[in-house]
Parts: C-alpha cells; structure tokens; sequence
C-alpha cells in the first residue's frame, strides 16, 4: 500500500454525480483504507 494517496478534484466529482454505484463503492473502500489522504 503507498505511503500517501493523493486523490484529484476530479475524482470527487465524479464520486459525487456519477451515476455508477459500483464505482462509489469502490472508492468508498479505497477511501476507508487509505490512511494518509490528500486533495489536489
């Protein structure tokens, strides 16, 4: 597992309008793992 995840503003719009449940669970799993997170 990286050391840090950096995760694009364009990811979070997709997370939030995108219409493809299965795509939302997976970065929900993604997310809880993750323990260095960060925007950019």
């Amino acid at each position: 597992m990286p050391e840090k995840d950096v995760y694009d503003t364009r990811l979070f719009i997709e997370y939030f309008y995108s219409d493809d449940a299965d795509f939302r669970r997976k970065l929900k799993e993604d997310l809880r793992k993750a323990r260095n997170r960060m925007a950019s």
